[in-house]
């Protein structure tokens, strides 16, 4: 008789519940450890002078089988479901103004001829790139690379490029394409598989294929908010799935321990679908890192038809506000009041935290037709640490001391930002990819 295996998924995320539900499926027995009180990490709500608002833009881009397990554990009727351009609206604000029909920096018209010009002659560059500053000059040219992408990066992560990752290039502030012609001569240039790569399309509502590799966005319904926490636990129970709160989980000596429990000794797996850092702070002491701090902004009336974006990428060095989120833009249809609430989010150096007048001022430059009302800067900050060089070799130390120290499979799926994995989209694809290899290896 074959035992059945046992997999254990550390961190009640999005991504982690999607992998314990796809490892059920699988036929496997199931365990979820989470140190914190609630499931869903950063896929939550605070409570705000404006109600109960998000904890930064939560807007979910999932695949169809992401999806079906979400509706599994939450309910059928939890999510709006946005699709094509709806699916991914956002906004960037470099040179001095705001451009609402690209997430990419737009490269001011003096300059486009020189950076397009340089884009072409890199054409497919297999140079390798040991750093931002030479992944920027790579991809984009010389011109580009000086004048916009180190500044917007050393203004975001408050580092030299030279000290950050490679992939750091799309951690937050994703600055993988520019916006350098016009959409004729974009959609032309783009038929070039190095050019598709780098040159961005002016005009996100007229996409030139398929938007966000066909994914979807899901947005929690009001209603549903304050129950996604219950209906999660009731989903693990009724599934004979163990989900534990409040679980004690530390790494010792490069041994991932529960409770007092060596995790190899109960279980087959393992996936960790939290960020490394919150699962071996003490090796981590040393490591680059930023805080996060994010102020929430009532605005006077709806303000969708002046700030159409989901959210806006400061790229402007000028500005403290790494990212501004317009709720209205996607959640409008769950109206709470008369006026809308925006909430700006700040990476500073720890305890460095702008003052509250100063980030208010920057979201009326960057949407001048949008009248702050009133201001609030939630209590609590969130670590993050900076895609540096230096936290990559830090990490890749820490992930192959647990490796060896277990003697079972583990799988890190987690934030870990200097391999440019930062958003929801990227760390549920990587739980779900653990889930199905924990199927090919343990069957």
């Amino acid at each position: 008789m074959t035992t059945q295996k046992h997999i254990v998924v550390i961190g009640a995320s999005v991504g982690g519940l999607v992998a314990a539900a796809e490892l059920h499926a699988q036929g496997f027995k199931v365990t979820i450890v989470e140190k914190g009180q609630k499931v869903g990490g950063l896929f939550n709500k605070v409570q705000t002078p404006f109600g109960m608002q998000e904890l930064g833009m939560h807007v979910l881009y999932v695949k169809d089988d992401h999806q079906r397990h979400l509706k599994q554990i939450f309910g059928g009727r939890a999510f709006h479901v946005l699709t094509g351009t709806r699916v991914d609206i956002g906004a960037s604000n470099n040179f001095g103004s705001t451009s609402f029909n690209s997430v990419y920096p737009v490269i001011q018209k003096p300059l486009r001829g020189t950076v397009l010009q340089e884009m072409i002659n890199a054409s497919g560059s297999e140079l390798i790139a040991n750093n931002a500053e030479q992944e920027a000059t790579r991809r984009f040219g010389k011109t580009a690379s000086e004048r916009v992408v180190v500044p917007a990066l050393e203004k975001l992560w408050k580092q030299s490029a030279r000290k950050l990752s490679s992939d750091s290039i799309h951690c937050f502030f994703d600055l993988r394409r520019l916006v350098v012609c016009d959409k004729q001569e974009a959609d032309k240039f783009k038929r070039d598989a190095w050019l598709n790569q780098v040159l961005a399309n002016p005009d996100q509502l007229i996409p030139a294929g398929r938007v966000f590799d066909g994914r979807k966005g899901l947005v929690v319904r009001a209603e549903a908010a304050t129950e996604l926490n219950e209906k999660a636990l009731r989903w693990a129970e009724s599934n004979d799935i163990d989900l534990k709160l409040s679980a004690c989980v530390a790494v010792e000596n490069g041994v991932v321990k529960i409770g007092d429990r060596p995790l190899s000794d109960e279980f087959d797996a393992a996936i960790l679908s939290m960020p490394l850092h919150s699962l071996a702070s003490e090796s981590l002491e040393r490591a680059d890192s930023l805080e996060m701090s994010i102020y929430y902004l009532q605005a006077r009336g709806r303000v969708r038809s002046s700030f159409p974006s989901y959210y806006i990428l400061c790229h402007d060095s000028s500005y403290h506000t790494s990212r501004i989120v317009n709720f209205d833009g996607y959640s409008c249809i769950d109206p709470a009041s008369n006026n809308s609430v925006l909430a700006a989010e700040v990476l500073h150096e720890k305890g460095r935290a702008p003052e509250m007048e100063s980030i208010a001022r920057e979201v009326q430059r960057a949407v001048p037709a949008v009248e702050i009302l009133k201001q609030y800067k939630l209590d609590k900050t969130l670590s993050v640490l900076s895609p540096t060089l230096k936290n990559a070799e830090i990490l890749d130390g820490v992930t192959a001391s647990i490796c060896q120290g277990q003697s079972v499979p583990m799988y890190f799926t987690g934030m870990r930002t200097d391999k440019g994995i930062f958003f929801s989209h990227h760390t549920v694809g990587l739980a779900y990819e653990a889930a199905l290899d924990c199927k090919e290896q343990l069957t």
